[in-house]
Formats: structure tokens, sequence, C-alpha cells
């Protein structure tokens, strides 16, 4: 929470036993390999932005590591091979959002820039990054990007012409190869779109609520 902890619930009491302190402002977490990864924002601190991913111990519940990965990470997912990607929203206005991909080896956790990719949200299912861009003016887009590879393998992931106007949130279904897109435009209630794998649009659910910030599937 923006109180700069992580914290641990009991699926079974449905109580807190636990709590640790990380970065600035934390917003995404994953978890890969008996690791916690969190995206500290210090969104809160505009402009003095944070700059870190912290790595959580999952069998102790501590701190052990904080990555430093650009300015404002936001969004964490780990692929299968044990990779942890960020999408990083930069400061606006002067420096750019960007992609990074964290390796974890035994003593060190490698960060580099994945060029050529244009972020604004993203998930990873099945190795495979949904990437939501959007461009200010401009209808949303959705690329697909290949973990293994390391390049986008799909510039357009929509087919049949559909419009994404205002694009917010994506999530995408590992079953079904189903993409789901909401959109806002932070007034008015917003739309959910739900397209197949093979990018056509299967249905929309109109007016949703202000915002719609997320799409959660049930197994």
């Amino acid at each position: 929470s923006f109180d700069d902890t992580v914290t641990r619930i009991d699926t079974v009491s449905l109580k807190i036993d636990g709590s640790v302190k990380v970065g600035r402002d934390p917003e995404g977490i994953c978890i890969k390999n008996g690791k916690i990864y969190v995206a500290n924002s210090g969104g809160l601190d505009y402009p003095n932005y944070d700059k870190t991913v912290s790595v959580i111990d999952l069998n102790s519940f501590e701190e052990i590591k904080q990555i430093e990965v650009g300015l404002n990470p936001y969004q964490v997912f780990a692929d299968n091979q044990g990779d942890v990607y960020v999408n990083v929203r930069g400061n606006y206005d002067d420096i750019a959002p960007s992609f990074k991909k964290i390796k974890p080896s035994k003593d060190s956790y490698e960060v580099s820039t994945l060029t050529g990719v244009s972020i604004s949200e993203f998930t990873i299912v099945n190795d495979k990054a949904y990437i939501l861009h959007n461009d200010w003016g401009k209808e949303s887009e959705v690329k697909v990007f290949d973990c293994k590879t390391e390049e986008v393998v799909t510039e357009n992931f929509v087919t049949d012409g559909t419009a994404i106007l205002n694009g917010y949130k994506i999530t995408a279904d590992a079953y079904s190869g189903d993409v789901y897109v909401t959109t806002s435009d932070y007034t008015t209630s917003g739309n959910v779109l739900c397209f197949d794998n093979k990018g056509e649009c299967k249905f929309t659910l109109q007016n949703v609520g202000v915002g719609p910030n997320k799409v959660i599937l049930l197994d």
C-alpha cells in the first residue's frame, strides 16, 4: 500500500500476519521462484519519483534487495523463465516510459532495457507480454511481445478493425487466449472489450463504471 509496506493476509483467518517495509508508494507486485517483486513508484512525491523494485524473500518475508530500474516503476510481471518485466513510466515529460527486464541470478539481478517497445500497460501470460500503448489523440494499440525471443511478434493484435479509444487496462486469459481491454477518459463510464486469440472482438460491455481498473478471471 502507499504507506510503503507490503502486507500479508492469512486466507484462513483473514487476519494480517505480516508486514514488510519496501520503497516509496509501492504499486505492482508479482511472485516468482520464492521471491516477491514490488515496483516502488514514489507516485505521491511528484516529481521526485522512486526508481526501485524491492525483492522480498517469500519464506522470511523480509526485503533482501532494492534494484534500480528507472524513474517511476509501475507494473511487474514474470515469465516462465523467471525473468521479471517492469513498466517504468518516467516523469510524463522529458523522461519517456520504458520497458525493463530483470534477470535474476544466484547473487545478482541484471537489468536491461527492451528497446523499440512503447508501453502504457501490460500483462504476461504463457511467455507473451500483451502491451497496451496509448498515444494522445490516437486509437490505442495492443502489441504482443515474445518473452523468449525478446521481440515484438505482433504489431497490431486487433485484426478486425475494432477501435480502442482511451485504452486503460489490459488482462489476458492464459487458457482461452482472450484479451480484455478496459477504456477510460477518467470522467465518464468506461467499457470492457473482449478479443479472442485471433484479435477479433467477441463482445463489449458498455458503461461499466468510471475508470474500470481490473478484469479478474476465475478458473
